[in-house]
């Protein structure tokens, strides 16, 4: 899989929970286009291109193993937790 830096932005404060969301799918629609470039995304469709979950799925099962793979290596190890043997990580 190949990298793919974004471009940074400023921290911009919002002045209602309108703003927020919209940005807030500016940027995962940004996010989703460029791992998936097929999925035509944009602000304006976004709701209707995942209403279905497919591209959810699709980029769950796409990042598990990488998750999977950072979440064991030496520097996160699973700790043991006390109730019920749950591992925690």
């Amino acid at each position: 899989m190949n990298s793919v830096l974004l471009e940074s932005r400023p921290y911009r404060p919002f002045k209602s929970s309108e703003e927020y969301l919209y940005a807030m799918r500016e940027d995962l629609a940004e996010w989703l286009n460029t791992m998936y470039p097929d999925l035509r995304i944009n602000v304006e469709n976004f709701m209707d291109r995942l209403d279905t979950g497919v591209a959810l799925c699709k980029a769950r099962w796409n990042t598990a193993p990488y998750a999977h793979m950072h979440t064991f290596t030496a520097r996160y190890k699973p700790i043991a937790l006390a109730a019920n043997g749950i591992v925690g990580f």
